[in-house]
């Protein structure tokens, strides 16, 4: 029940002891990461990429985090992008420190969803064209070797971040 909603039946009632009502309200949580104030759990990545739940203090340290995105407001936010970092770091070891060159194959990966086989799929796409933030390899068989050897499954869930339960898990294989 909302305070709102209370406070239309008890409007004229008189409050003798305040702090004991503010105990029994909760506060909403916050929308976003900038919504935060001083005692609100948050989730934090760690130094050594560890996660775990920590008290916001709206410190300047914590306040760099939040701007650096190692700030979230549930576990599950905190873990999917620790995955997606993860997964991302593995595309960028295939890749080899390749960047896009003009008049040159510029490969990368692409999601889309088959009518035909009724999943997902990952496939190489070239494109003569720059994307910002897009990991680029220098040949399709490298971008083809980071399919094989990460997986198409965690790509499309940890990188591409396809809900599992649209992935059909019983089609691949970790």
């Amino acid at each position: 029940m909302k305070l709102e909603e209370l406070m239309a039946d008890y409007k004229n009632y008189e409050v003798k002891d305040k702090e004991a009502l503010l105990k029994l309200l909760k506060r909403p949580k916050p929308k976003s990461v900038y919504d935060l104030e001083k005692g609100d759990d948050v989730w934090e990545f760690y130094l050594d990429g560890d996660h775990g739940l920590s008290t916001w203090c709206n410190t300047t340290y914590q306040i760099g985090k939040r701007d650096m995105r190692n700030i979230f407001l549930t576990e599950e936010e905190c873990v999917k992008e620790k995955t997606y970092r993860q997964c991302k770091t593995l595309l960028e070891r295939y890749a080899n420190g390749y960047k896009w060159e003009k008049d040159r194959g510029n490969w990368f990966l692409a999601c889309y969803y088959s009518q035909n086989d009724s999943r997902w799929v990952v496939t190489t796409y070239f494109d003569v064209t720059v994307m910002s933030d897009q990991i680029y390899f220098s040949t399709v068989e490298m971008a083809k070797k980071a399919i094989e050897e990460i997986g198409e499954f965690r790509i499309l869930r940890d990188y591409f971040k396809i809900p599992e339960s649209d992935l059909g898990k019983e089609k691949f294989y970790l």
